[in-house]
């Protein structure tokens, strides 16, 4: 890891813009809220893990159990177990507490003096107190391991325990729910319509999706399909059913390629350049304004490079494509707009797909370009829910202007938005989003921060 000798400088986003490196850009977040039907197994899931807080927060064997244990009976006996152990400790108390058995002075005096106010039992204290006594507790439950096993079956059915955790606040059904909330997809219809008003024909946006969903193209003359899936052939056809302005849609991912009927011309005399005059095409079934592309053995090396080409020139305007194919390595510096409909949170990956966005463009000295990250709010959650914490994490080392300060700073992290506490409330969200909108747009043209 030394070969190299030490690093002398590590040379910053904002330096690469200001030295014409990379262009200036800016992110956006666009809220939204679950649809009916997530947010009704989100406020279910929620009324049932109250019930099993409350059964459990009663429970009379856990009461037996800990009321028998060394550190309530003899706690100086073992004060370097309990210091160790505060947390455990503290729950054990506090659920005790909250079943109304009285607190010696003693167990008072360790844990912050005779005053000290013990806290309410909540979700959190809960959670360390079954963790204490399912997990953590090896010698003196044992006499309680029918009870436990039937316990820890009873969090696995309810949702409140996954890989050995308890959570009562946190499941991954709720997660995947609001990370794959089918609500995005209205939010990417409404920033490619309000991206194309700004940028008309000169517009060159991306989506990055984590799935295909082959399963949403019929072979049959019309696709009504429900879109309750969010992915890339989904995406195209919500873009293509609501496609006021005739904006070139196109599908680019391993596996299946779909391009504008006027955008073929093109393909073709750019496929030559490849040396490829065999390219085979079918109509999509449901809408002859688009063009299958068929695979061959001479094209599906070239393929990713031509269809970049007609993007390039403009022969397509909106790209829909998965984060495998076109997040890492791909190369179109004419991007201007990218949305990010990937539920990925690290900040390596993240970078690598915004990364596609935020080049130079040759030729193009006045290239900008706007990044939207897309949030589905959970209104039940005090913090705004498991999809917002994630994109926390991908902010984490992402460094911008600040877009609301009196005096512009750069800055990492999420704060920059100043979002407010209720981010959770339906109409914050659209005032959020109308914000964003104001921002994003100046003297009729969208406008990126420098970076």
């Amino acid at each position: 890891m030394d070969l190299n000798g030490p690093i002398d400088a590590e040379i910053s986003v904002p330096e690469l813009v200001i030295e014409g490196d990379l262009c200036p850009h800016q992110d956006y977040i666009y809220f939204t809220n679950p649809s009916e039907k997530e947010r009704q197994f989100i406020a279910d899931y929620r009324d049932s893990m109250l019930k099993l807080f409350k059964e459990l927060g009663t429970d009379e064997i856990v009461l037996q159990g800990i009321q028998n244990h060394p550190i309530w009976l003899n706690p100086m006996d073992d004060l370097d177990w309990v210091y160790n152990n505060l947390k455990y400790y503290s729950a054990c108390l506090i659920f005790l507490h909250a079943n109304q058995i009285p607190i010696p002075e003693l167990h008072m005096e360790i844990i912050g003096g005779k005053d000290f106010k013990i806290p309410h039992l909540d979700y959190e204290w809960l959670e360390i107190l079954l963790e204490f006594y399912l997990h953590q507790e090896k010698v003196h439950f044992n006499a309680f391991a029918e009870h436990r096993s039937a316990l820890e079956n009873k969090l696995q059915r309810h949702g409140a325990m996954e890989r050995k955790q308890v959570n009562f606040s946190q499941n991954s059904r709720v997660r995947q729910y609001l990370t794959s909330s089918i609500s995005k997809m209205d939010a990417i219809t409404a920033i490619v319509d309000f991206e194309y008003e700004k940028l008309g024909k000169d517009l060159r946006l991306v989506v990055l999706s984590d799935f295909i969903r082959k399963e949403f193209y019929v072979n049959t003359d019309h696709n009504t399909l429900e879109l309750n899936k969010i992915g890339v052939i989904p995406i195209f056809e919500k873009l293509r059913r609501e496609n006021k302005n005739n904006k070139k849609i196109a599908v680019l991912t391993g596996s299946m390629i779909i391009i504008p009927a006027s955008a073929y011309s093109a393909f073709q005399t750019t496929a030559a350049r490849y040396g490829i005059f065999d390219s085979s095409t079918s109509p999509v079934p449901f809408d002859a304004n688009y063009l299958l592309i068929n695979q061959t053995e001479g094209l599906k090396h070239d393929i990713v490079h031509i269809v970049t080409q007609l993007f390039q020139v403009g022969e397509i305007e909106v790209l829909l494509g998965t984060k495998s194919l076109l997040g890492e390595g791909w190369d179109a510096p004419a991007i201007n707009a990218l949305i990010l409909a990937s539920f990925v949170g690290s900040f390596v990956l993240s970078n690598q797909m915004r990364g596609r966005a935020i080049r130079v463009q040759q030729g193009n000295k006045d290239k900008t370009a706007n990044i939207w990250h897309l949030v589905c709010a959970d209104s039940t959650s005090a913090t705004g829910g498991d999809d917002l914490k994630l994109l926390k994490r991908r902010f984490q080392k992402f460094l911008s202007a600040s877009r609301l300060r009196q005096e512009p700073e750069i800055e990492n992290g999420i704060g920059r938005f100043d979002l407010p506490e209720n981010i959770n409330n339906v109409g914050e969200i659209s005032r959020k989003n109308a914000e964003n909108a104001t921002i994003c747009c100046q003297s009729g043209k969208p406008q990126a921060a420098v970076e």
